[in-house]
C-alpha cells in the first residue's frame, strides 16, 4: 500500500519564532498561488502526496456516472483481448497498447493483441474530422456487474493524451474526479496518479465483489490506509475517514429524500440532466439501505434500511425490491 497517500499526523512545533515569521511574510503575498499553497503548508500540518479526504474524495467522486447517478463497482473478471482498427492504426496501435497494459497491470489483469472475432476490447483510431467524439471516448458492457467488453474511439489528434484516461473508463469507473486522477476533467493529467493506482489495486482485489455499493468501497479504502499506516497516524486516519463518512452520508440522506444535491463536481462538468439525478435519488435510496443494512459508514439499523430499501422499490428499483424480498421472508 502507497504510504504516501496519508496525511501525517500533526506535530509539536519545534521552531514557533521562525515559523511566525514565515506565516506572516505568506499572509502578505496571499495573492500569489504557489505562495499560498506553501502558507498552507506550514500553517496546517505538513502533508504527504494526499489527505485521507482526497483519497476518499476521488474515490467517490469516480463512482459517479456523469449524468447524475451512482454506480455499482463493474469489474474485469478475466484476461483482456484487444483489437485495435482505423486508418491509422499502425501508428498509434503499439502506444495505445502500452497505455491499456499499464492500467490493467495496476489491477492484475493480462492484456494482450487479438484478432476483430475473439476481442472482447476494441481500440479504434477515427479521423480527427469526425464529428463525435470530440475527442476519445470508452464505454462498457457488463453483465451481473461483470464488465464483458469494452470499446474506445480515439481521434487521432487525441490518441496519445487520452488513452489512460479512456481505459480507466473500460476498467470500470465512470465518473471524473476534480483533482487527484487521470480522470479528471479539470487538470492536465495523462498518466495515472497514485490514487489512480490505489483505486485499481482496491476495487481489483478479492475483497471487492462486482456489484458492490461506491459506500463499501468507501469502507474498505478507509481500512486499508488505516491499515498500511504507522502506529502513530492510525488514529489520525480514522477519525478523517470518520468526518468524511459523516458528512458524505448526511449529504447523500439530503440528496435521496429529494431536499439535497449530488456531488458538485457533477455541475462542473455541465452533465448532469433531470432523468439522471432522478435516476440518482432512487440508487441512492437503495445504497443507504444497504449501507444501514451491513453497517457501511454507519451503524447497522435494519429498519433505516427497509425505509430507504421501500423508497427505491416504489421507484421500481429492482435490486431493493429483490432485497426486501429476502429480509420479509
Amino acid at each position: 500500500m502507497e504510504l504516501g497517500l496519508l496525511e501525517r499526523a500533526p506535530r509539536a512545533t519545534q521552531q514557533p519564532v521562525v515559523e511566525n515569521a514565515m506565516n506572516a511574510i505568506c499572509r502578505s503575498l496571499h495573492a500569489a498561488l504557489l505562495l499560498t499553497a506553501v502558507c498552507s503548508a506550514i500553517s496546517s500540518s505538513p502533508a504527504a502526496a494526499q489527505s485521507v479526504e482526497d483519497v476518499l474524495t476521488t474515490a467517490w467522486e469516480a463512482s459517479w456516472q456523469q449524468t447524475g447517478y451512482p454506480v455499482a463497482v463493474q469489474k474485469w473478471q478475466g484476461p483482456i483481448r484487444v483489437a485495435f482498427s482505423g486508418r491509422a492504426v499502425e501508428r498509434h496501435k503499439q502506444h495505445a497498447l502500452r497505455e491499456l497494459k499499464i492500467v490493467a497491470q495496476v489491477a492484475g489483469l493480462e492484456v494482450a493483441e487479438s484478432d476483430e472475432q475473439s476481442a472482447n476490447f476494441r481500440v479504434e483510431f477515427i479521423d480527427d474530422e469526425a464529428a463525435e467524439p470530440p475527442h476519445c471516448r470508452a464505454n462498457f458492457k457488463s453483465s451481473r456487474f461483470v464488465i464483458t467488453s469494452a470499446r474506445i474511439l480515439a481521434k487521432e489528434r487525441s490518441a496519445y493524451g487520452c488513452m489512460q484516461h479512456e481505459a480507466m473508463h473500460a476498467m470500470g469507473f465512470n465518473g471524473h474526479p476534480m483533482l487527484n486522477s487521470v480522470l479528471s476533467y479539470f487538470g492536465r493529467i495523462k498518466a495515472l496518479t497514485e490514487v489512480d493506482r490505489l483505486l485499481l489495486k482496491t476495487v481489483y482485489s478479492g475483497d471487492v465483489t462486482p456489484g458492490s455499493s461506491p459506500f463499501a468501497l468507501l469502507a474498505l479504502l478507509a481500512r486499508r490506509l488505516e491499515s498500511s499506516a504507522p502506529d502513530a497516524q492510525k488514529n489520525h486516519v480514522r477519525n478523517a475517514a470518520a468526518v468524511f463518512f459523516s458528512r458524505i452520508v448526511t449529504e447523500m440522506e439530503a440528496f435521496a429524500a429529494g431536499t439535497g444535491e449530488p456531488p458538485t463536481v457533477l455541475f462542473r462538468s455541465s452533465k448532469s440532466t433531470g432523468p439522471g439525478t432522478a435516476r440518482g435519488q432512487t440508487a441512492m435510496q437503495y445504497f443507504l439501505g444497504v449501507a444501514y443494512l451491513n453497517g457501511e459508514l454507519v451503524a447497522a439499523d435494519k429498519g433505516k434500511a427497509v425505509e430507504w430499501l421501500t423508497k427505491a422499490a416504489a421507484s421500481e428499483h429492482v435490486r431493493a425490491r429483490s432485497l426486501l424480498a429476502s429480509l420479509e421472508k
